[in-house]
This record gives structure tokens, sequence and C-alpha cells, in this order.
């Protein structure tokens, strides 16, 4: 990583047998490194899920995602205006029952 400016530069080495393996990854790590960007602003995140989902589903991916850990009660606050949840389906993964939620993309905010 090289800091340029405010932002800063990947620079990618790969081991590639040829120009074309070369290009398909650098093309990847960049797809990778605008993915990771944009997950904070856009509802990309729950692409990677099914229908419905938990919020600890939706926690892991992100910190899957993102590289970063986060606090969990916090990040449940953020995720949960852009859920809506299914009545009468629970999942017992541990202590408490969890509830299931689906994804709803609400009219005039951010992520459209």
């Amino acid at each position: 990583m090289e800091k340029v400016g405010f932002s800063v530069e990947y620079i990618f080495e790969t081991n590639a047998k040829s120009i074309d393996e070369d290009k398909f990854l650098i093309e990847l790590l960049t797809a990778w490194k605008h993915m990771r960007t944009r997950l904070d602003t856009s509802d990309l995140l729950f692409k990677f899920l099914p229908m419905e989902f938990t919020l600890e589903d939706v926690r892991q991916i992100y910190m899957l995602l993102s590289e970063r850990q986060v606090d969990k009660s916090n990040f449940h606050k953020k995720i949960t205006k852009y859920c809506v949840e299914v009545p009468g389906k629970l999942s017992c993964g541990g202590y408490r029952p969890s509830k299931h939620y689906k994804f709803n993309l609400k009219l005039g905010d951010l992520w459209q």
C-alpha cells in the first residue's frame, strides 16, 4: 500500500504465468477494492444473503467482507432500519432464538 494524497493506492504484484492471467488477477483485486469501499454506502451487503436472514448473519458477512471487527449492538441498530421482521420465524442457534428478517429498501434513502 502507498499513501497518495488523501487516499491509499494498492500496488499489486502477481505470480501469473501469462499476461492474461495477470490482467485477470489485477481486475479481480480492483473489483474487490471497489466492493469494499461501497460496502457502507450501498445495499451490496444484502446481495450475499438469502431472502430471510438473522442480524447475526448480516454482521458476520459484513465483518468478513470489510475485514474489521464491529460492535454487535451498534451494528444491529444501524442495520435494523433496513430490515423487516418475518413474523413467526425463529432459528435456535444459541441461548435465545434469533428472529428472521427480510431486506426492505426505504424510499428516499441513501442506498437507492
